[in-house]
């Protein structure tokens, strides 16, 4: 798993390590036969390439057709979909939007790397993103999904400030917070440190993302074609909420019937 998979059938590469990893940095290399430059599997994710050595492991143990033929995910019933929701105990925020219809490799890549960056923001902020996702029809509509361990935060925050060795950077942290009326507690030393206890700017993920995104979201990372579509209309949904999109959209209601399982099919037949 820290070695990277390269397949080479014309060997342009044979004892040119230094020139593939160069040219290369993706973790599943396929040189593309007909030109040495080109790596046929640049669009396969590190997850998605986890998930099929799994995925090879099980069938290797137990060969079956299903492997090759999935069977069709029935969505839950609506009753049964609410009360799972509710009965996860953590927070499930959905972003949809309408997107100008595109080639698909173009939409996709743009939609995971808005996924990477919103996660990324939410984890900036101190929610604990359990399990990310992104769905679209690859016509006018995506749905982002964002499970967090809880969508409110507390509002008192602890900041943690330099070692009391750091005698200036100590200076200037008591200089900063010593009058500071917002301070809830301290500041107080712990560990070798100086402590303070502040609210937070935004306790609320909701009410960071809207934040963050009225200009679009270029500004944390949201790709382009993604940042036109959230100017033009977006909407949030939280948990249950989002129950009369899954009711009209049955690939998406089998889609986020998956997510909330969270074990692939083909364990389930190993």
């Amino acid at each position: 798993f820290n070695k990277r998979m390269v397949i080479d059938s014309e060997n342009y590469y044979k004892d040119r390590q230094r020139d593939l990893n160069l040219v290369f940095n993706e973790p599943l290399v396929v040189i593309d036969p007909v030109d040495k430059g080109r790596n046929v599997a640049s669009a396969v994710k590190p997850q998605k390439l986890y998930e099929f050595i799994a995925a090879s492991r099980a069938f290797l143990k137990q060969p079956k057709e299903e492997f090759f033929f999935p069977p069709t995910t029935k969505p839950l019933p609506s009753e049964v979909l609410k009360k799972e929701v509710t009965m996860r105990g953590s927070d499930l925020i959905f972003l949809i939007i309408k997107q100008k219809p595109t080639v698909p490799d173009v939409l996709w890549g743009q939609l995971y790397r808005t996924q990477r960056s919103l996660s990324q923001l939410l984890q900036l902020h101190d929610f604990n993103v359990l399990k990310d996702t992104v769905w679209s029809n690859e016509k006018n509509l995506s749905i982002f999904t964002f499970e967090l361990e809880q969508k409110v935060l507390p509002n008192n925050k602890k900041h943690t400030g330099p070692p009391l060795e750091k005698r200036e950077e100590c200076e200037k942290f008591l200089a900063k917070y010593l009058t500071n009326k917002q301070v809830i507690s301290g500041p107080y030393i712990k560990d070798q440190h100086w402590i303070v206890q502040a609210p937070r700017k935004i306790n609320d993920a909701t009410t960071l993302l809207k934040s963050k995104l009225e200009d679009g979201g270029k500004k944390v990372g949201v790709s382009e074609l993604i940042a036109e579509a959230i100017k033009t209309k977006y909407e949030i949904q939280i948990n249950n909420e989002i129950l009369n999109v899954y009711l009209e959209n049955k690939d998406f209601a089998e889609f986020l019937t998956e997510f909330l399982s969270g074990k692939p099919f083909w364990l389930k037949t190993h």
